[in-house]
């Protein structure tokens, strides 16, 4: 199956608290898993829901209940990838984790104002 995407580079300006990076800040890592938690727990949560639907849920949730500190994130920095049973771990030879030297690297932008994103350039169309 071809499907169609592209790649973009930006510089991203996006004030400080409204960034929710769930690749390299653990802080944030810790959070959401706490709030998936907490809504598993009251038993609003899909076993089934994406990260994307989740993240939608709590945007709507925030609008609901009026209160942005819920979800005050303006864009949310995931890494997705495939599991693939070939490579190998750069630091451990009998290891079933790996370093994935080519992920996929998502930034998604749940408010666009004219100063968050500057140099917005296409690098790749296919």
């Amino acid at each position: 199956m071809n499907k169609k995407y592209y790649i973009f580079e930006c510089l991203l300006d996006i004030p400080s608290g409204k960034f929710l990076d769930l690749v390299g800040n653990r802080i944030d890592m810790l959070w959401f898993q706490e709030m998936i938690k907490l809504f598993m727990d009251a038993e609003i949560f899909k076993d089934s829901w994406s990260i994307g639907r989740f993240l939608e849920f709590l945007k709507l949730k925030s609008k609901d209940v009026g209160k942005s500190d819920i979800f005050p994130y303006e864009a949310i920095r995931v890494l997705d990838y495939t599991i693939d049973t070939k490579k190998k771990s750069i630091f451990a030879e009998d290891n079933e984790a790996y370093t994935n030297l080519n992920p996929v690297m998502i930034v998604c932008l749940t408010t666009l104002d004219s100063g968050m994103v500057q140099e917005f350039r296409l690098i790749r169309e296919k």
